[in-house]
């Protein structure tokens, strides 16, 4: 109870991203200006939960300050424990919003039950853990924390889930697998963040800390052969191709000569649920409908990235169509364009970048996809950490200087007197980090997305 009631300690200074709500005016009076006033609130409500949702994080706090019953306290601690999950599960998709991560997480539900437990234990792991390791608030509550954990265990659960054998005794090395690796990406996430946070301009770590433990685990549990269907036979078998667990949505290719423009264009809306291992129709959709509740700019430049992605692959060669019907050549390409839409302010310049970028991530998925095959080792998200990685450090682009959502950071450009340079957002971002009781991380709601996969 005491390690909550800490969390919740009011920082001195207010975020910006906390200051939507609309000013209530001061020209009507009587009945009337009390209309106003009351309808301005309710929008102000109603906003407060899409973009970053301030309102319940908000809510949260000023009534944890009030209330002295200890019922009421543990029952506001279960809705933080929501909140956080659900911005856990939504900062898979570069989401900071509870609902959109309850809209991830129904998806997840829908295509398996099992990963939707896989996620949500992953998850609890994640957030228990930052808490006894005094991980950065700002970190944990805006679900900086725990997504990569969620990957990790989702996708590892999808590899056992589309295995050939099935070994009861692999079950439980999964579970114990999926906690362990969930606690040591949190580690990961806060360690990584400090070091990347400390280049000029700081880049955030996004699911590297996932790829990481999950190369690992999925390495070690080879060699010590309790993974099943890693003995060498899988061929052209990639982390999705074999993590597409309930396949609902699998073509027969009759030639790879002529392309299925209509199977593209499914290929394109499955990247959307492909970034979470999920090959499911259903889900990709949700994950849209979650999307837009936090940035309809951001969905759109996601489902753009998979598009672009998934064409291109279809015409460089006949023999990643079967790929890109499944998804499978456009959830790099979402989470990149998505990467750069979110941590750079969208201007002519970024879009740009961000072209070049998604058209990067897919040659070096090609590439590893190639280059791994020979060890049987998927790449999970590798090749949109390495080019992100890269592209998000660039100098001259304009960045927010707080994180919350597209359409809030154009805004913010819009008004700034000074057009922020790369080094100008470094230096404002450095500073911001320094007022915190837990140093410079780039897993702050400031500079968040150490997502997505």
């Amino acid at each position: 109870m005491q390690v909550f009631m800490e969390l919740f300690s009011r920082s001195t200074t207010p975020s910006q991203s906390h200051t939507l709500e609309g000013s209530t005016g001061g020209g009507a009076g009587g009945e009337t200006g009390s209309k106003m006033q009351k309808g301005r609130k309710g929008w102000a409500s109603i906003l407060g939960l899409c973009g970053h949702s301030p309102f319940t994080l908000r809510w949260l706090e000023t009534h944890l300050e009030r209330t002295q019953s200890v019922a009421v306290r543990i029952i506001l601690l279960v809705l933080f424990f929501l909140d956080v999950s659900g911005r856990n599960f939504g900062q898979v998709v570069f989401c900071n919003n509870p609902i959109t991560g309850l809209i991830v997480f129904i998806g997840m539900l829908i295509s398996s039950p099992i990963l939707g437990l896989a996620g949500i234990l992953s998850s609890t792991i994640s957030i228990i853990f930052a808490l006894a390791t005094n991980h950065p608030r700002e970190g944990l509550t805006c679900g900086g924390a725990g997504f990569n954990a969620i990957l990790f265990g989702v996708v590892m659960k999808a590899i056992v889930l589309n295995s050939e054998e099935k070994i009861e005794d692999v079950e439980a090395v999964t579970w114990i697998t999926i906690c362990v690796g969930a606690a040591f990406t949190v580690i990961l996430t806060n360690g990584l963040g400090s070091l990347l946070g400390s280049a000029s301009p700081p880049v955030p770590c996004l699911s590297l800390p996932f790829n990481l433990t999950a190369v690992v685990a999925t390495l070690t549990l080879t060699f010590i052969n309790e993974l099943p269907g890693h003995e060498g036979h899988q061929g052209d078998r990639n982390l999705n191709e074999s993590a597409a667990l309930l396949n609902h949505t699998s073509v027969d290719i009759e030639s790879y000569d002529d392309i299925d423009y209509s199977l593209l264009l499914q290929g394109s809306l499955l990247g959307m649920g492909q970034v979470a291992a999920i090959n499911d129709i259903t889900c990709s959709a949700l994950i849209i409908v979650g999307m837009l509740i936090f940035s309809p700019l951001l969905t759109l430049t996601a489902f753009l990235g998979s598009l672009f992605s998934t064409f291109v692959a279809a015409h460089l060669s006949s023999s990643l169509l079967e790929f890109a019907y499944n998804g499978l050549m456009g959830y790099n390409g979402v989470l990149t364009a998505c990467a750069v839409m979110f941590f750079l302010v969208p201007c002519t310049t970024s879009i740009l970048i961000n072209l070049v970028a998604v058209l990067a991530t897919l040659l070096v998925q090609i590439a590893f996809g190639w280059a791994f095959n020979d060890i049987s080792l998927p790449y999970f998200s590798l090749p949109f950490v390495v080019v992100c990685l890269s592209v998000l450090g660039v100098r001259g682009p304009p960045r927010p200087a707080v994180l919350t959502f597209p359409e809030h950071h154009i805004a913010q450009w819009k008004e700034s007197a000074v057009t922020l340079s790369a080094p100008m957002a470094s230096l404002s971002l450095v500073s911001l980090s320094q007022q915190s009781a837990h140093s410079s991380t780039l897993t702050d709601s400031r500079w968040r997305r150490t997502p997505s996969l």
